[in-house]
């Protein structure tokens, strides 16, 4: 055999065609099948230029397809969005709302939220009422006028996802967990989910609201928010 051919042993019989007798020799040695070939021939060349293409394009295209599929995402609060919070003697919403959300089921550990209630929005639906919540007792807007939550980090779980981070509340900081789903649809997506806090964690001591209604300790907040992408 000349020192200038190569040789290439598969692990299955193949068919050869498209080359000329003088550029390729086959020989078939069941179970592999032997392709000597000459690779000045301008035949090899050309074989060589086309699969070097359609390898990088294979490259590409799959790069393409990976980068699409798990690149992350940054999502802005839509109108519409439910903060509402349930206890003994209450209930109501926050209707302000504002954050930074940053969000893919396929990149958790970079995925993250930024959020924040203004307390004065409180709306319990009786006027007199919010403003004794907004008082030194309570939400004491004037001096904290902020609910944050921070993410430290996102699981995924059988029901949907697991958000750990902390809940800043009266200028107290508290970790909490709070279970949600994400939904994509045609408009976005949308997040929903609920916690738990207990009020007096956080030095809200009052026990009535009102006229004389006593009000629990333990507050459920349910969360709905949808979301567009950001551009």
């Amino acid at each position: 055999m000349c020192q200038t051919e190569h040789a290439i042993r598969l692990r299955r019989t193949i068919r050869v065609s498209g080359l000329t007798t003088n550029s390729v020799k086959t020989l078939t040695q069941l179970p592999y099948l032997t392709i000597i070939f000459d690779p000045n021939s301008r035949t090899m060349r050309k074989l060589t230029f086309s699969l070097s293409l359609s390898l990088s394009l294979s490259f590409l295209f799959f790069l393409f397809l990976s980068t699409d599929s798990f690149a992350q995402k940054e999502w802005e609060i839509a109108r519409g969005y439910q903060v509402r919070f349930t206890t003994q003697g209450v209930e109501g919403t926050f209707t302000e709302l504002d954050g930074d959300i940053v969000f893919s089921p396929a990149q958790l550990d970079a995925s993250k939220f930024d959020m924040t209630l203004y307390s004065r929005s409180i709306d319990t639906g009786i006027s007199k009422r919010d403003d004794q919540a907004r008082g030194k007792k309570w939400l004491n807007s004037s001096y904290f006028p902020e609910i944050t939550f921070i993410s430290d980090s996102i699981a995924q779980t059988e029901a949907g996802f697991e958000v750990y981070g902390k809940v800043n509340l009266c200028g107290v900081e508290r970790p909490t967990t709070i279970p949600f789903k994400f939904k994509e649809n045609e408009k976005g997506a949308e997040f929903s989910g609920y916690f738990f806090v207990n009020r007096k964690d956080f030095g809200i001591v009052g026990t009535t609201l009102g006229a004389m209604v006593s009000v629990g300790e333990n507050v459920r907040v349910d969360l709905w928010v949808p979301v567009v992408g950001k551009e």
